[in-house]
């Protein structure tokens, strides 16, 4: 996907599918309706300078991608309140790390991996689905070589 067409989703609101991988379990949890909006900021350093108005904008580099996304947790039999459900739901949520996820929209902007920022659970009056709303930003994996000294 190149920039323009990514610039054409960015701030936009898709339905998707969307899986979620734990690293440590090794458990994908999959939700056939999600609605993510994906957001970047630019990490800009601003500089005042006496005797000009305004300021002088240095562009370091891209920040880090900002998700909302918006997923229904559905009970297995369509009947009761899926608490067996959100229960494992909470403790990927829980989980101290990054998350893997799988997403075709979420693809378009190289987003594989996620860290969970906050996580909301409202009460509903639905009897056997509950809506949960979910902030994360978009991780790079990275690889650090540690040079000894001789």
């Amino acid at each position: 996907m190149n920039e323009k067409q990514m610039d054409i989703w960015l701030g936009k609101t898709a339905l998707t599918k969307l899986s979620f991988n734990n690293k440590t379990t090794l458990e994908t949890y999959t939700f056939d309706e999600a609605l993510i909006n994906v957001s970047r900021q630019k990490n800009i350093v601003e500089t005042v300078v006496v005797g000009r108005d305004g300021t002088v904008k240095e562009f370091i580099s891209n920040g880090d991608f900002s998700l909302d996304i918006q997923i229904g947790i559905d009970s297995e039999d369509n009947i009761s309140y899926p608490e067996l459900e959100l229960l494992k739901f909470e403790k990927l949520m829980s989980e101290k790390r990054e998350i893997e996820v799988g997403s075709d929209f979420l693809l378009i902007f190289g987003i594989t991996e996620i860290v969970i920022k906050s996580y909301s659970v409202p009460q509903q009056t639905h009897a056997n689905r509950q809506v949960v709303t979910i902030q994360a930003v978009s991780d790079n994996p990275y690889l650090m070589k540690v040079k000894e000294k001789e």
